[in-house]
């Protein structure tokens, strides 16, 4: 039997364990069935580093689990709701029920900077935005389509919403 089978089925055997373990530490169902599909890429990716002996390899599997949940962690806190109504059928007066402290015009003025400064990016930073803030789609699946690892695009979404943020500002400061 091949290494590799030999860490896939021990993954597999502490698969129960390891996802109670995961839904420890991140309590999203769909967030911890994904962090336990990575866990298991990186046992293939890494089966030479693997442990042989089976408590060994248990706790092997939560080091990753952890340090993939440390990785989530960090990433959903510097997530920013600046796109989140970007799909929002809503007029303007709804929008503006939902912040009151802006008016339908700060409101209006505001979605039209942020549309300059979206038409200013690169086709490529204007699709990965598309992709992930108009139809919803992870960062993996993203990463799946333009064959990039998952951690490159959320970088990369990362940039573009700072670059979006210094757009923005000066687009608003008077020159």
């Amino acid at each position: 039997m091949s290494d590799s089978t030999r860490s896939w089925e021990q993954f597999v055997r502490h698969r129960p364990e390891l996802l109670r373990y995961v839904h420890s530490l991140i309590s999203s169902p769909e967030d911890a069935a994904d962090l336990l599909q990575e866990v298991g890429v990186v046992v293939l990716a890494h089966d030479d580093d693997a442990p042989s002996e089976t408590r060994a390899f248990a706790l092997w599997c939560r080091g990753i689990a952890h340090n993939l949940a440390l990785h989530h962690w960090r990433a959903v806190r510097r997530y920013n709701h600046v796109f989140a109504d970007w799909d929002d059928d809503r007029d303007g007066a709804e929008a503006a029920t939902r912040a009151p402290s802006l008016s339908i015009e700060e409101t209006l003025a505001d979605r039209e900077s942020l549309e300059r400064c979206v038409a200013d990016l690169d086709e490529t930073s204007r699709e990965l935005l598309r992709l992930r803030y108009v139809c919803g789609k992870s960062s993996r699946e993203i990463a799946r389509m333009l064959r990039q690892s998952p951690e490159a695009v959320r970088m990369k979404i990362m940039r573009v919403r700072e670059a979006l943020r210094h757009r923005a500002v000066e687009d608003v400061t008077p020159a």
